[in-house]
């Protein structure tokens, strides 16, 4: 089973015990430890406690690096995400991971080879084991190969919502209503298209926006509303 993994990863360990010990759950351990009447093994909870924090490294060292110029509150909305339990567990899905786990008869039956939250922790705890045995350069190819090909979605997500949530924020706090966003048109090849987006307050257009995607195109309509009102408010207030 282990070598099997191995294979998966594209990787050789030195320490196989290591490896199997990251794929060993805790429902594992305590059914060995009653079958056998001995102390128990351990299970893959320390290795995910250091996958963890090796994981959220790679990541902030990935954001620093490729978006110098995006301040400290965004990289910390974005890492959130990528080093999150719905993420983590699609990367394990990618190598097949759950039916490589030690798990207890109980958690197979009750479909813990698919359980995001044990695939997620799986995960963490073979980066731990990776960096133990190989270093950190394998753990950071593993990562640029399964988890970092969903950066720039998450940033554009984690923007456009800033943008539109401040938005909802400033037009429910002074006008108690909700900015609507109208498509207006897509144009240019299929392969690189151009959103056109309008947000409108009630009848009001307040601003247009343009993007390759339609989220990107909403983003910047929202960012052009919360300006436009924020210049009214202002000179309101002058």
């Amino acid at each position: 089973m282990v070598s099997g993994f191995e294979r998966r990863l594209g990787l050789t360990f030195k320490d196989k015990d290591l490896l199997k010990l990251a794929l060993s759950h805790s429902s594992w351990v305590y059914e060995q430890a009653v079958k056998t009447a001995e102390t128990a093994p351990q299970s893959n909870e320390r290795l995910e406690f250091l996958g963890d924090a090796i994981v959220g490294f790679l990541v902030v060292e990935k954001l620093y690096r490729d978006y110098p110029l995006e301040n400290e509150g965004t990289l910390a909305r974005v890492k959130a995400v990528m080093a999150s339990e719905p993420l983590l567990s699609r990367a394990a899905k990618a190598l097949d991971m759950g039916k490589f786990l030690f798990l207890g008869k109980g958690e197979i039956h009750s479909g813990g080879r698919e359980r995001d939250s044990i695939l997620a922790d799986a995960f963490e705890a073979v980066c731990g084991a990776i960096y133990l045995d190989l270093g950190m350069d394998p753990v950071r190819l593993l990562l640029e190969r399964l988890l970092f090909p969903y950066l720039q979605d998450v940033f554009d997500d984690v923007i456009c919502l800033d943008y539109k949530s401040k938005l909802q924020e400033f037009t429910q706090g002074v006008d108690r209503l909700l900015p609507e966003y109208r498509l207006v048109s897509v144009s240019g090849p299929s392969h690189q298209p151009l959103f056109v987006v309008d947000v409108y307050l009630e009848s009001r257009l307040l601003a247009r926006g343009e993007g390759r995607t339609k989220k990107e195109a909403e983003q910047n309509a929202a960012e052009g509303g919360i300006k436009l009102l924020s210049k009214e408010r202002s000179d309101g207030l002058g």
